[in-house]
């Protein structure tokens, strides 16, 4: 559904999947990513509600989640436990999941026109999630394991590419769905606190 705020009135989208997940709102457009649900396949969707069109972004026996969008709504940024597969050409026709390392993850962006997939992570023992962009594609926030619990991470690219990554949080804690401003100057996540899981912000 989409929810008006103000006269609380609410519009069913035709939309048919056994489950919907983590819907993002395009920054420029009025399109909408989610990951879509049918049987034991969970999918990487955008939703076009000015032209009501839905266009699949990823067909595949992996599972994605969390997407989010980068500035310019060209690319949608995901999570996925498709190791090197991203090509859709390249996954061989009788994979079976039992018999592949699907324990980790990590980010991946897909652009909207050519549907090119590029991963963003590649970190073998550890699962990475909930990436989100800053405004000038220079810097990167997600969650990793990689100390053994869920922290918030930077990536910081210079000028020359270089790509840095270092932790801004040591908590104790796992911490799970990162939410960034549009403007970059207040993340939002959640974290357990005294028995209950809580929202938590960080300030630029």
């Amino acid at each position: 559904y989409i929810v008006d705020i103000n006269s609380e009135d609410k519009t069913e989208l035709p939309l048919k999947f056994n489950t919907i997940n983590y819907a993002s709102w395009s920054p420029v457009e009025d399109k909408i990513a989610f990951i879509g649900v049918n049987g034991d396949r969970s999918n990487l969707y955008v939703y076009d509600l000015k032209k009501r069109m839905l266009e699949t972004m990823t067909d595949d026996i992996f599972s994605d989640a969390n997407p989010s969008w980068s500035a310019d709504g060209k690319k949608v940024i995901f999570t996925s436990d498709r190791s090197g597969f991203t090509d859709p050409k390249t996954i061989p026709s009788d994979i079976k999941m039992w018999n592949y390392d699907y324990s980790n993850t990590d980010y991946y962006s897909i652009d909207l026109k050519t549907k090119y997939i590029e991963r963003l992570s590649d970190y073998k023992y550890s699962k990475e999630s909930y990436a989100q962009v800053s405004a000038d594609g220079k810097k990167t926030l997600y969650l990793s394991d990689k100390n053994g619990i869920t922290n918030i991470y930077l990536r910081e690219t210079d000028s020359s590419g270089n790509k840095t990554d270092r932790p801004i949080t040591n908590a104790l804690n796992p911490i799970d769905q990162l939410s960034l401003s549009r403007d970059g100057k207040k993340l939002l996540f959640i974290s357990l606190n005294k028995g209950g899981y809580d929202i938590f912000s960080i300030n630029n």
